[in-house]
């Protein structure tokens, strides 16, 4: 029963992950002074664009990380000093690709319901990850044909592709 306790909360946190993120991001690109996101940080491109950074707070980040957090020229906020606990999950800034890790999280989840008896119920997250790698790569890619500089940029501000602090 703790297992299945277990494998329900994993899906349940990569649902929140999954849709906190589109959603936060969303509504960004709707309205980047809407009460959900106006405290968030973003960085303007030479393109007009507009990408989303974590709130550079010493809990969020570590030692290795903290001289791509030094104030920055193009970072922009409406300057709230601590983000809605809402977003505690769902920061689109935390990695490149947090949407990402959180609908692998659902996927494996519900291969962990099958249990060990049978390595086939895996395929569906390996094959997934695998799929999501490759995207994440190729979007790195056409980003920084997009962005030039202002991705080279982004990328050390939010060094994270899939897990905040760890890859």
């Amino acid at each position: 029963m703790s297992a299945l306790i277990g494998v329900a909360l994993l899906n349940i946190l990569g649902y929140c992950v999954f849709r906190g993120a589109n959603s936060q991001k969303d509504a960004f690109r709707r309205d980047p002074a809407g009460e959900d996101v106006r405290h968030l940080q973003w960085m303007q491109t030479k393109r007009g664009s507009k990408l989303l950074l974590v709130e550079a707070t010493p809990a969020l980040r570590d030692e290795h990380t903290r001289a791509a957090w030094q104030p920055h020229a193009i970072v922009h906020s409406a300057a709230s000093p601590e983000p809605p606990f809402s977003d505690r999950l769902r920061r689109w800034g935390m990695a490149r690709k947090i949407n990402y890790t959180g609908d692998w999280m659902m996927g494996l989840a519900w291969s962990l319901t099958c249990g060990a008896s049978t390595p086939i119920a895996y395929f569906y997250p390996i094959y997934f990850a695998v799929l999501l790698m490759h995207r994440a790569w190729r979007d790195d890619h056409f980003c920084s044909i997009k962005y030039g500089a202002d991705w080279a940029e982004y990328k050390q501000r939010v060094p994270f592709v899939f897990i905040p602090g760890i890859l």
